[in-house]
């Protein structure tokens, strides 16, 4: 989920940069900030009208302070809080478990140029209180955090119903393992009986040249008292 967020909210950087050239060429007399409002107005349709399976949802806070602090940024496009747009934030806010997700947001952002947190938040189209994990990152040329954020319980779901789409597929792996290890096993057992055949047959050759160097060894000896015998029954 944090490779796929990262990829979405740079990809919509990249959109925003090529919206700012075609705006730039088709009015070149346009200044800056006629650009800007025309490139605010298309990514605000662009993000109301996203809809996302996992009900994750893209927002925008344009930071005024670096340095953090009450009114440090504007709410500039949020599907969830559009009432609520052009609001101040302060980094001082804390949510429902104590931590300080606008203070964590702006030095992640500081320090890396985007951050991957969690902190709690409402849901879209809800009043109930979540705990959501984000992904913001830093578009300079407007100072614009672009944020994506999900729930944890959509994430859990995700995750559930990727595991049980994906359960052919897991028991094919697990089959395939099981007779992938017996096929193992057997041959194993091939080689052992080889082997202990290969030793059975090395200790039979090996006795049977014990016997045959014991035959040679007493045909020599034969041979060599017959020669004795018989010289000295000629030298007699």
């Amino acid at each position: 989920k944090k490779e796929l967020y990262k990829d979405s909210v740079e990809n919509t950087k990249a959109h925003i940069d090529n919206m700012r050239k075609q705006i730039k060429e088709l009015h070149p007399d346009w200044s800056e900030e006629q650009v800007k409002d025309n490139v605010t107005k298309w990514i605000r349709n662009f993000m109301y009208s996203m809809e996302y399976s996992d009900e994750s949802y893209m927002w925008i806070h344009e930071i005024k302070n670096y340095d953090g602090g009450d009114k440090y940024a504007e709410r500039l496009i949020n599907p969830n809080f559009r009432s609520f747009e052009g609001e101040m934030l302060s980094t001082d806010v804390v949510d429902k478990e104590g931590n300080m997700p606008y203070k964590i947001e702006l030095e992640g952002i500081k320090k890396d140029g985007n951050v991957l947190f969690t902190c709690s938040m409402k849901e879209i189209n809800s009043d109930l209180v979540t705990k959501r994990v984000i992904y913001s990152s830093l578009y300079p040329d407007y100072n614009w955090i672009i944020s994506r954020g999900v729930a944890v319980n959509q994430l859990d779901k995700a995750a559930s119903d990727s595991f049980y789409s994906e359960m052919p597929l897991i028991i094919s792996v697990i089959l395939g393992y099981a007779v992938l290890m017996l096929a193992l096993f057997v041959y194993i057992v091939f080689l052992t009986h080889k082997v202990f055949g290969l030793e059975e047959a090395k200790k039979s050759m090996d006795k049977e040249k014990e016997v045959s160097q014991m035959a040679s060894k007493a045909k020599y000896n034969f041979l060599f008292n017959i020669s004795h015998d018989v010289r000295d029954y000629m030298e007699n």
